[in-house]
């Protein structure tokens, strides 16, 4: 799509799916109504770096890998009711997200999903049982309390500032998943 000068956009009632790329590195894109919007497709706003704050209504049920990935202008999303995972690469090298509002809904974080969000230092890992391969590397998180979380992929929370992990249900964690936190000084963890 390759986009500019394009501000704002409201989609219409009629328009219920944004493509794949629709709005990719669209430099100048500042503000977006969803109007009745269930579909958001891969990469449909990657790149567009005047992005500040994005709010994805209860109606979006569908959303594709990658979808904010180079928003570094992004600093709060709302993600919406009944979403089940937060995709592969959706906030990938957002450096300015530094509230992510997490449905009780959400039991995974996909692949790379926050990976270089230097700026998110807390996380309300919720009803989050997964979280996948190096999603969370390149943050600030000095604290990591998931009470539900089983599952921690290769590298999940690599290289953090992380002093204290407390994960009580856990019954999977891979290589590396720790790897390069040197102020880590508690872990909690099942017997």
């Amino acid at each position: 799509a390759y986009t500019s000068g394009i501000t704002g956009v409201t989609f219409n009632s009629a328009l219920t799916k944004v493509s794949d790329y629709m709005f990719y590195n669209s430099a100048d894109l500042a503000g977006i109504d969803f109007g009745n919007v269930t579909e958001i497709g891969n990469y449909a706003f990657y790149g567009c770096t005047a992005l500040r704050e994005v709010v994805i209504p209860d109606a979006v049920t569908e959303i594709g890998e990658s979808v904010f990935r180079g928003c570094t202008g992004l600093v709060s999303v709302t993600l919406p009711d009944g979403l089940d995972s937060v995709p592969m690469y959706m906030f990938y090298g957002c450096t300015s997200l530094a509230g992510i509002d997490i449905p009780e809904s959400v039991t995974e974080i996909g692949d790379y999903a926050f990976y270089g969000c230097g700026s998110i230092s807390e996380f309300d890992f919720k009803n989050v049982e997964a979280v996948a391969v190096y999603a969370f590397v390149g943050t600030d998180l000095e604290e990591v309390d998931a009470p539900k979380l089983k599952v921690v992929g290769s590298a999940a929370f690599g290289e953090l500032p992380l002093v204290s992990v407390n994960l009580p249900e856990a019954t999977e964690i891979y290589s590396y998943a720790f790897y390069n936190c040197g102020s880590l000084s508690s872990v909690s963890v099942p017997k």
